[in-house]
């Protein structure tokens, strides 16, 4: 039986584009782990970088403003602005949450563009697979970021969520 969270996000994934099976429980997985972060995303502004349509929804489910920036130019797509993610376009501290999608598309280089659009206490979250998780970590941090909270996942693939805060330089 669907919590009532759960019913909610099983409603919203539904109204889109078919997903397959394994994709759509994938999902809604993801929307249950953003339930249990120790914050809430209401009102906070959250730059997806890497993700799909569907992370960004499931942002905008809990109560963010949430905008994807896509990597590859794809079909028009309300959730998906155009960018790149090593310039981003947007002022510095202007973003109150950056999200690194589970596309596996992790790339370091971006940490210096992340740190710059985050305010001092902003957050950074990462689905990392597990294989490059410890590999990752120690770099992430070494940018200017401390660890608030780090859980694993098994879908779509073994993983783990980590939740960083911006600290001082």
């Amino acid at each position: 039986m669907w919590s009532s969270a759960r019913r909610g996000f099983k409603r919203l994934f539904e109204t889109a584009a078919p997903l397959p099976r394994d994709d759509a429980t994938a999902i809604i997985q993801f929307g249950e782990r953003l339930q249990h972060l120790p914050f809430t995303l209401a009102r906070r502004s959250v730059l997806c970088l890497h993700a799909t349509d569907d992370e960004v929804r499931a942002f905008i489910s809990q109560g963010a403003f949430a905008v994807g920036l896509a990597f590859e130019p794809t079909a028009a797509s309300p959730y998906q602005i155009n960018g790149k993610v090593h310039r981003l376009q947007f002022a510095a501290a202007s973003i109150d949450v950056v999200y690194l999608g589970r596309a596996g598309r992790f790339d370091p280089a971006v940490l210096p563009e992340v740190q710059r659009v985050l305010p001092l206490e902003g957050l950074l979250i990462a689905e990392l697979p597990l294989a490059s998780a410890d590999m990752l970590l120690p770099r992430i941090l070494a940018s200017g970021f401390r660890l608030e909270l780090r859980t694993s996942f098994d879908a779509p693939a073994p993983g783990v969520n980590v939740v960083f805060r911006k600290s001082r330089p």
